[in-house]
């Protein structure tokens, strides 16, 4: 406990210097700070998010110093993610340092420039990504169930002089690039004169997830997630409806291995199944009805079934959506904008007309929406990697 003790010295001059606010309504056993320091400097702002408490992991308890400091100079920004745990001995948890890559999640994120600027980019943690005017992507994030689950996700774009000629790409991990977005954009009239027409914006725009199943890991790849794989090791086999140990002879027999011993008494009822019920039993003992036709088989009982997913569905959607400023100053910006949407096989979705204003101190849109019976608007947005597909299970008695 010293060394708990410790670290509370240390870190609380730092909170008493940011001004802390406690709020002790959060869901789990800690008290969360939310403070911004700035200088009178505005290339520079940093501040500081904290939380002090507990919180069990694997059945045992840590006390918890987690301490988010947040940098800002100039065009660069630098978050960070330290989060220290200590046993009741006083002893650091070590897995959360014993890896290069444990380290590498210390980063909260590290960003440069804005999407006006020639180059801008933001790799970690991104809370709010939209593309266009949000048909495809809306306020996205990739930190829904952090920190249990960590994406390093980034984006990053250019804005070139030649006919305002730039694209961006986006993705929720850099490790497994599943949900990813791409976008090329320019302003075709501006060798003009042309009033509004010279600052004619458009542009195309793509999301794609790769396999909407992937929310469910499968290690051994057997199209079983491993949420509901008995042998999530092991391709060959999947159910166990007993949890006996031994796995459950398939309903496709196409599927069964011949170097695998499969279970005689399925649902551990004390007799061997009836071949009906329990192919298995005729791959054992040929022909066992014939010959002992009065034996009391296990029949008529209910077995676990899972249907394998194809885990290469994908969500793939389309878009073009174009922006017209009327007016631009300092304190005010008035523009006109559109957006229409195809998600392949589930329909299409525009925005025509939209109207926006971006006042010093507040926004405001305006917007006509029409959509397709099938067409979700925003299908990636603040929600998607909780939504992005479920196990459905149905219980027959």
């Amino acid at each position: 406990m010293k060394t708990v003790a410790l670290l509370i010295l240390l870190t609380l001059p730092i909170l008493v210097y940011a001004q802390l606010e406690y709020d002790n309504t959060h869901d789990e056993d800690f008290s969360e700070i939310d403070s911004i320091v700035t200088t009178g400097d505005r290339e520079l702002e940093y501040g500081l998010n904290g939380m002090i408490g507990s919180v069990t992991i694997d059945n045992q308890t840590y006390s918890q110093i987690r301490l988010m400091p947040e940098v800002i100079f100039g065009k660069i920004g630098i978050g960070l993610d330290i989060d220290i745990l200590v046993d009741s001995e006083g002893k650091l948890r070590k897995e959360d340092w014993d890896e290069w890559r444990d380290y590498l999640y210390k980063v909260l994120y590290v960003r440069y420039g804005d999407r006006e600027d020639r180059v801008y980019f933001k790799v970690g943690n991104i809370r709010d990504y939209t593309l266009a005017r949000g048909l495809i992507f809306n306020r996205y994030s990739n930190m829904l169930l952090y920190p249990n689950v960590r994406n390093l996700g980034g984006f990053i774009g250019i804005n070139s002089p030649l006919f305002g000629l730039g694209g961006e790409l986006y993705t929720h991990n850099i490790y497994k690039n599943e949900i990813i977005s791409a976008r090329v954009h320019a302003t075709p009239l501006s060798f003009t004169d042309v009033p509004y027409l010279t600052d004619f914006k458009i542009g195309i725009n793509m999301g794609y997830d790769r396999n909407v199943y992937a929310k469910y890991p499968d290690k051994d790849e057997d199209g079983i997630p491993d949420v509901y794989d008995k042998f999530p090791n092991d391709r060959r086999i999947w159910l166990d409806t007993d949890n006996d140990g031994l796995p459950d002879y398939p309903f496709d027999a196409t599927q069964a291995s011949d170097d695998v011993t499969y279970d005689l008494d399925i649902a551990g009822l004390g007799n061997i199944d009836h071949p009906d019920d329990n192919p298995y039993i005729d791959v054992v003992f040929p022909g066992i009805v014939n010959n002992y036709p009065t034996f009391p088989y296990n029949s008529g009982f209910i077995r676990d079934y899972a249907t394998p997913t194809n885990r290469n569905t994908e969500m793939k959607i389309l878009s073009i959506d174009y922006k017209i400023p009327f007016v631009e100053n300092y304190n005010l910006y008035l523009y006109n904008y559109g957006e229409f949407a195809q998600i392949k096989d589930y329909g299409s979705g525009f925005i025509f007309p939209g109207f926006g204003a971006d006042f010093s101190i507040f926004n405001a849109l305006l917007e006509f929406r029409s959509f397709g019976d099938k067409f979700k608007p925003g299908f990636f947005d603040g929600v998607y990697e909780e939504e992005r597909c479920h196990v459905l299970y149905v219980y027959d008695n």
